[in-house]
């Protein structure tokens, strides 16, 4: 059962009159010899996705053993496209991925693309836009006109590779505004797509550049001289003959971005171009022949609000994604501090077994597992949101707010184990820049992190209204309020340092909770106060915006530690429980540590209690730090992924230089062409 479906204000009731003697240890004591079962741990983080982890290796070895696939470290990014063009043809061939497991069975879908990710962002990405993003609105918008064998079995062998066209170059998360324009001649019986301003020119769309010939384009469909709002068309973009531009279609390049320059990003201009009236993808709306108009929705907004909802598990591969850029990140990072030696008297010391390495990595470390149960958990909840509205609605809001959070949390985790890798961060060859660059633009890509928030944000408060209205609404305020004050505002709990408090499961669910709900309440009183006042809504929203974003946060926290919660009650195996605990203990520590003057300002611990927090916080880390080499192993992150400065032998040094060397090869002979030519 899940229990945030009822929200946490339930969760909130049920723990605020906890008394002390029965708080439920989360740490515990005298447990030096913990005995890990890397495998088993591995099992469990993966979830869902270990029915499928057979079936993922099968694509990891391939990857491995196909000499195509080998890096060219990206130096020419022309050439770098043209491979990974060719690598996602030649995957696409041995039919291990399809459009159809995105209806079938979408944690197949999700765990194949969680398999390859660790290769390269480039390879994903484009695997990604064309399977899921054209290929999965194909599947989810359109209709059995659109699901021929054979249109589907091109799209699965790349015959068609296509692009998703909905940012322009003035509308990017304002899909409601779109310029593109799809007007219906009933003569033809054709939809002629225009770009009526530069603005409207669609805009970093992937597989478009070079490679990409047909696209879901998102256009605003005009029937009879009126608007009916966004609507998504089958577009082609280039002959199937011969790759050249058909008739009204002029695309360019977009250029290099730092991040996935493998990716031949483009920008589409259309002028006067001309498709059948089946190529609008027609779940939710069609035209007739005829030109009427036809939907079961009486609003525009309705309309693309049903379409947006449908392509949700896109959503949730920009978790699993920066997720795992953390999980390498920390494989990097970990395991070169777990052979770097630096300073120290006769011997020089592991550079993990200094405080400042452990403090910046072990919560990081601690993070990346609780987001693995976070990610299980909703992918366990993918199909209970095709069929239940509230789940839906739940689902999408929450699935926001967690890649918000998540993309963040990556670009932090790859940007700080650059740092602790000193001048080899900064080597190409140790992947760490390509990590970062990957990670900042999933902070855009499929929804900006700003506005995901928000969507989170205004859901809580939606659902925040209904609970607190009607004729318990004044009880249920009271009763929070006066658990808040028996058990937050105790005295004794309030001053209360012991370690064997703070690692509470009560304590640290009371903690978040309460964060949660002075964030919301306090907001929820702020828009009555300026409502009262005759302000408009649009106006209001931006006076509190910057709480909302907080807020989501708030609640993504709220959420992750529930799901490590449960990890733990359900964990089977002794040895890793007992890790899991340490584990929670410090993601919920730290969390607390870092919005420590939210809980100072409103004297829900003293500065006492503060700094016991601390200095626990600190013995976790050095007491994680002595397990970290094998709790990355735990990873599910391949070997051959591995870089120079993290092999497993720990021969770094070795390794660099023959990365150097190979280099300083290929550079040479490619020079003494160069000379030959001129010759």
């Amino acid at each position: 059962s899940f229990k945030h479906l009822s929200l946490p204000m339930n969760l909130v009731l049920n723990n605020c009159n906890a008394s002390q003697s029965k708080v439920e240890m989360i740490v515990k004591q005298d447990d030096d010899d913990l005995n890990i079962d890397i495998e088993l741990l591995e099992n469990y983080r993966l979830g869902d996705f270990y029915k499928f982890k057979t079936l993922m290796k099968i694509s990891q070895n391939f990857i491995k053993q196909k000499s195509e696939f080998k890096t060219s470290y990206h130096w020419d990014y022309k050439k770098y496209r043209k491979e990974i063009d060719k690598q996602v043809r030649i995957f696409a061939k041995e039919s291990m991925i399809n459009i159809e497991h995105l209806k079938e069975d979408p944690i197949k879908f999700l765990s194949m693309i969680y398999s390859i990710g660790p290769y390269d962002g480039s390879f994903c990405a484009k695997l990604i836009t064309h399977y899921q993003l054209f290929g999965g609105a194909i599947l989810e918008l359109g209709t059995s006109r659109h699901h021929t064998k054979k249109f589907i079995s091109q799209i699965n062998n790349t015959e068609y590779l296509g692009s998703f066209a909905m940012s322009e170059m003035g509308h990017g998360s304002n899909i409601k505004q779109l310029e593109t324009i799809a007007r219906y001649d009933e003569n033809t019986k054709e939809f002629i797509i225009d770009s009526p301003t530069d603005t409207s020119r669609k805009f970093f769309i992937a597989n478009a550049a070079e490679y990409g010939n047909i696209a879901v384009v998102f256009a605003r469909l005009i029937v009879g001289g009126k608007s009916r709002g966004t609507h998504p068309f089958i577009v082609p973009l280039r002959s199937l003959d011969d790759h050249t531009l058909l008739p009204g279609i002029e695309i360019g390049d977009c250029g290099l971005t730092y991040g996935w320059k493998g990716m031949d990003n483009g920008w589409i201009k259309f002028t006067n171009c001309r498709i059948p009236r089946e190529n609008l993808l027609n779940k939710y709306a069609d035209v007739t022949a005829e030109g009427e108009y036809l939907s079961t929705y009486s609003k525009p907004s309705q309309v693309l609000n049903a379409c947006l909802s449908q392509l949700l598990v896109g959503r949730l591969i920009y978790i699993i994604l920066p997720l795992l850029i953390i999980h390498i990140s920390l494989f990097i990072g970990i395991r070169y501090a777990s052979t770097r030696r630096q300073f120290g008297a006769s011997k020089e010391n592991l550079i993990l077994s200094y405080q400042s390495h452990q403090r910046q990595l072990m919560p990081k470390l601690a993070y990346s597992i609780t987001l693995d149960f976070t990610k299980n958990a909703l992918t366990s909840l993918i199909n209970d949101s095709f069929e239940n509205e509230d789940i839906r609605a739940f689902y999408h809001a929450i699935v926001s707010g967690v890649k918000s959070f998540i993309s963040s949390f990556a670009v932090e985790t790859a940007n700080t184990v650059r740092v602790l890798c000193g001048g080899y961060g900064c080597s190409v060859f140790n992947r760490i820049g390509e990590l970062h660059n990957t990670a900042d633009i999933f902070q855009t890509v499929e929804g900006d992190s700003t506005v995901l928030k928000q969507q989170l944000g205004k859901y809580l408060l939606q659902q925040y209204s209904k609970n607190m209205h009607g004729i318990g609404a004044t009880f249920k305020y009271i009763k929070f309020e006066i658990g808040t004050y028996v058990f937050e505002k105790n005295p004794l709990i309030y001053r209360n340092t012991s370690s064997e408090h703070l690692t509470s499961k009560a304590f640290l669910i009371s903690a978040f909770n309460f964060r949660y709900q002075h964030s919301i309440r306090d907001i929820a009183k702020k828009i009555v106060y300026l409502k009262k006042k005759k302000i408009k809504m649009g106006v209001i929203w931006n006076n509190c915006l910057w709480d909302i974003l907080k807020l989501s946060d708030s609640f993504v926290y709220l959420f992750m530690l529930e799901k490590i919660i449960d990890a733990i009650e359900n964990c089977e195996h002794e040895g890793n429980k007992d890790i899991l605990i340490k584990i929670c203990s410090l993601f919920g520590l730290y969390s607390i540590e870092q919005d420590k003057s939210f809980f100072l300002t409103n004297n829900y611990i003293s500065s006492s209690k503060g700094k016991a927090i601390t200095e626990l916080v600190t013995e976790l880390c050095a007491d994680i730090a002595t397990i970290a080499p094998q709790l990355i192993e735990t990873s599910f992150i391949p070997e051959y992924s591995s870089v120079p400065i993290a092999r497993k032998d720990g021969n770094y040094i070795q390794h660099m230089i023959e990365a150097m060397d190979t280099y300083n090869q290929k550079s040479n002979n490619n020079q003494n062409q160069t000379l030959i030519s001129k010759l």
